[in-house]
């Protein structure tokens, strides 16, 4: 019994120290807040921002949906500009399909974007 209690309390101690409450559960909030942590650091890691921005929008956490379509839409312009037609065109249709959960969702700024995009469409 006295083993059995320190292996509980070793895997208790090593889960609460080895990041263990960086790996939520499908909390959209949990990983919009990780995604944010980590564009706030001075040197950010924008694949870490990129890869929880992307599990928020997915579990519909509105705020990174939008944030997650502006990457993209920020991404592809600079594929864009350097010639990379295959990214550029992945990633608006990235920005297309988060930008329109998020404005289903009443995204003010995701409805400020779609009509945007209507708009443009009827020139």
């Amino acid at each position: 019994m006295k083993k059995l209690l320190i292996l509980f309390f070793l895997i208790f101690i090593s889960n609460k120290y080895a990041g263990y409450a960086q790996t939520p559960s499908d909390d959209g909030e949990s990983y919009y807040k990780i995604a944010m942590q980590y564009a706030s650091m001075d040197n950010v890691d924008y694949s870490k921002v990129a890869k929880y921005m992307l599990k928020a929008a997915e579990v519909g956490h509105v705020e990174g949906q939008y944030k997650y379509a502006m990457m993209c839409l920020e991404v592809g312009r600079q594929a864009d500009e350097k010639g990379d037609k295959k990214t550029s065109e992945w990633c608006l249709n990235e920005f297309k399909k988060w930008i329109t959960k998020a404005a289903a969702q009443g995204h003010k700024e995701a409805l400020e974007w779609i009509d945007f995009m209507d708009s443009t469409k009827s020139k």
